[in-house]
């Protein structure tokens, strides 16, 4: 996409919330996991609704982001260097969305601010780690990570 920055990466924060951003997670901060009495979650599932927190968008080019977020037992990611990365399939599912694909993208002071993004969750007992990640058209991506015990 012409006149796109590649100066950094996006600045991703993960937290939670259904109505809006409401917190970022704290350090080993197990999500929020609520009970659904049905919808597209299907009755007697549980689910967090997960917010972003996105900064470095290039709003004045583009007004879509694309996010992943996935839920990984421990084992499933490695760090090397500075870089972390799950892989393999997610604990329980992952959750694909293109941000501002239908309702406009929610800014704050110039930093989007995306709530409710619903993704399956159980409350199993082990190690896990919430995996963000979101890409912008101009090729850039911003990825963060949560450690969490159940």
């Amino acid at each position: 996409m012409g006149g796109c920055s590649q100066d950094a990466d996006l600045v991703v924060t993960l937290g939670y919330g259904t109505e809006a951003f409401a917190i970022a997670l704290s350090r080993q901060e197990p999500p929020t996991i609520e009970g659904s009495g049905g919808g597209f979650q299907g009755a007697g599932t549980t689910h967090t609704a997960f917010g972003l927190r996105i900064e470095g968008a290039e709003l004045d080019l583009y007004d879509v982001l694309g996010a992943e977020i996935g839920v990984f037992e421990a084992h499933a990611c490695t760090t090397q260097g500075e870089v972390r990365s799950c892989e393999g399939v997610p604990w329980v599912a992952s959750r694909t969305v293109l941000l501002g694909d239908g309702p406009p993208l929610n800014v704050v002071d110039g930093v989007v601010e995306e709530f409710g993004i619903t993704a399956p969750m159980e409350r199993e007992p082990g190690s896990f780690v919430v995996q963000a990640v979101v890409r912008d058209p101009c090729g850039r991506q911003g990825v963060t990570h949560h450690d969490f015990s159940l």
